[in-house]
């Protein structure tokens, strides 16, 4: 692999999770679980850790809820929802 100043890389964020929105959503909420337990949860008390993994458990439960409920060409994980164009500025 080479490095080549002169190409622009185009990124569309969010294009391949949205065809599997569900799967990547879960992920999302796992890994912000991973990160407590491997950064916090030693030096958090047991009762605040429960009530990380229930907000964490929540938050992901809700996002699911609210990806089903959207028009599938609206779907995907919350961190990589498209920008409307109204709400841009553009």
């Amino acid at each position: 692999m080479w490095y080549n100043s002169a190409v622009t890389v185009l990124h569309y964020k969010g294009q391949s999770s949205r065809q599997r929105s569900e799967f990547a959503n879960a992920h999302f909420y796992e890994t912000m679980r991973l990160f407590h337990d491997k950064h916090f949860r030693e030096q958090s008390p047991a009762p605040v850790n429960w009530l990380i993994y229930a907000g964490v458990g929540l938050l992901g439960g809700w996002a699911q809820l609210r990806d089903r409920l959207r028009p599938e060409q609206e779907r995907g994980v919350a961190s990589a929802l498209p920008v409307k164009a109204e709400q841009s500025g553009t």
